[in-house]
């Protein structure tokens, strides 16, 4: 007899306490404190000294919190979807996506994550401003120039810039110190209005903002900060190819 094949989890959820494991990436997320990220993160069963995806409230201070309080979470599937409650002094009901394996059939990828931010306000022209910062090890640092193109370009970045967006999508490659992998954030240009890059003591700050506009009353508005973690042989070629992928990726059938 044929026994039918199921698929590892990828999520397993306790309380608030999710666990990550998949491919050569484990980590946990606390989704009542999204403002943590990934956080005490394995790489190929060694600690990489990264936080990935923190999400927060920017609010213009040096604080990155999360004021709202969780109102549901569940896994499905890939994905691990959490919902919070607004409150008197930021009036939104953001969902949050994070969503792994979103690039599992690019060749050179070893594990990708995505996060999916899904903000509705019933308050008329209010500002979401909403932050996803991930903290990486040192190492050197590269923008894909022109990714969606069929010849892209490259160049390093300096210890602090900042990107505004444009009609590419924006893609920054990290290739961390003594790891055979690469690692590689972007975003489309509708998803986000600056990102900004600082090394920070023994670590890369990569600082996404979101949401250039006012939100109306009613209207859902997302934002998606992809992730990827690559085989350093042809990194930067496959990191042109997951921006270009990126622009074909669907979003959850909740949202």
């Amino acid at each position: 007899m044929r026994h039918a094949s199921h698929k590892p989890t990828i999520w397993s959820l306790q309380g608030n306490l999710a666990e990550l494991r998949v491919n050569d990436l484990a980590g946990l997320l606390n989704v009542a404190q999204p403002h943590s990220g990934l956080h005490e993160m394995q790489l190929d069963g060694k600690p990489l000294s990264a936080v990935l995806l923190s999400v927060f409230r920017a609010n213009g201070t040096d604080s990155k919190s999360w004021p709202l309080p969780l109102l549901e979470a569940y896994v499905r599937g890939n994905d691990l979807v959490a919902t919070y409650q607004p409150t008197s002094d930021w009036p939104f009901s953001p969902q949050l996506y994070w969503q792994a394996n979103t690039f599992e059939s690019q060749p050179g990828v070893s594990t990708a994550l995505s996060l999916l931010v899904s903000v509705q306000t019933h308050m008329l022209d209010t500002w979401p401003n909403i932050g996803i910062e991930s903290r990486l090890p040192l190492g050197e640092l590269l923008l894909v120039k022109s990714p969606d193109s069929d010849r892209p370009q490259f160049e390093s970045l300096g210890h602090r810039q900042s990107i505004a967006t444009s009609n590419d999508t924006c893609c920054i490659v990290s290739r961390f110190d003594g790891v055979p992998f690469s690692y590689v954030e972007m975003a489309l240009p509708d998803d986000f209005r600056k990102v900004t890059m600082k090394y920070e003591g023994d670590g890369i700050s990569l600082e996404w903002h979101l949401f250039a506009d006012f939100l109306e009353k009613g209207v859902i508005r997302r934002a998606r900060v992809h992730t990827a973690l690559l085989r350093r042989e042809n990194d930067l070629q496959t990191a042109a190819a997951c921006c270009a992928a990126a622009r074909r990726l669907q979003l959850p059938l909740t949202t």
